[in-house]
């Protein structure tokens, strides 16, 4: 079982759960505050939090974009922008993020395994798979490599 490919699992899961399922709408034809369609057909708005965790995301968000123009070739700096955008549950921004990390530096798997994720947060699952299978291309025949801080102990520090 440990010889399976990421990439089929999570092919063979996606099938199974959206078999039937109609594409939602492109993101730009989604009205304004909408995430997403889910499979249900019932629209999912952004993420409401308290002004508090929106103040602090706001802030982890301005100095990641501001590492970014200090060190506009620092990936890191895309990603965790990408990443405290989403945090704030604008989905479809931090795919944009994302997007903006692949045409810098497409050889860097964390873009299209974010951007992945981000995808599923949409139900947009045949692109998040693209994206999944892409970053195991990327990583193929590398280390593992951990994060500095664990993403667990930055959001609830922002919380």
């Amino acid at each position: 079982m440990r010889n399976i490919n990421f990439g089929v699992l999570l092919s063979l899961f996606v099938l199974l759960f959206t078999c039937g399922a109609e594409e939602p709408e492109l993101l730009s034809e989604l009205p304004e505050g909408v995430q997403a369609v889910s499979l249900m057909g019932d629209t999912l708005f952004t993420l409401e939090i308290s002004d508090e965790a929106r103040n602090r995301f706001d802030n982890n968000l301005a100095e990641s974009q501001q590492e970014l123009v200090e060190n506009p070739d620092d990936p890191d700096a895309l990603v965790w922008s990408g990443r405290w955008t989403a945090y704030k549950g604008e989905y479809r921004e931090a795919i944009r993020i994302y997007t903006d990390g692949i045409n810098k530096f497409p050889g860097d798997a964390r873009m299209y395994r974010h951007r992945g994720h981000r995808y599923i947060s949409i139900r947009e699952y045949s692109r998040a798979v693209s994206d999944f299978e892409e970053a195991v291309k990327l990583i193929k025949g590398k280390e593992d490599e951990v994060e500095v801080k664990d993403i667990a102990e930055l959001v609830a520090e922002a919380l």
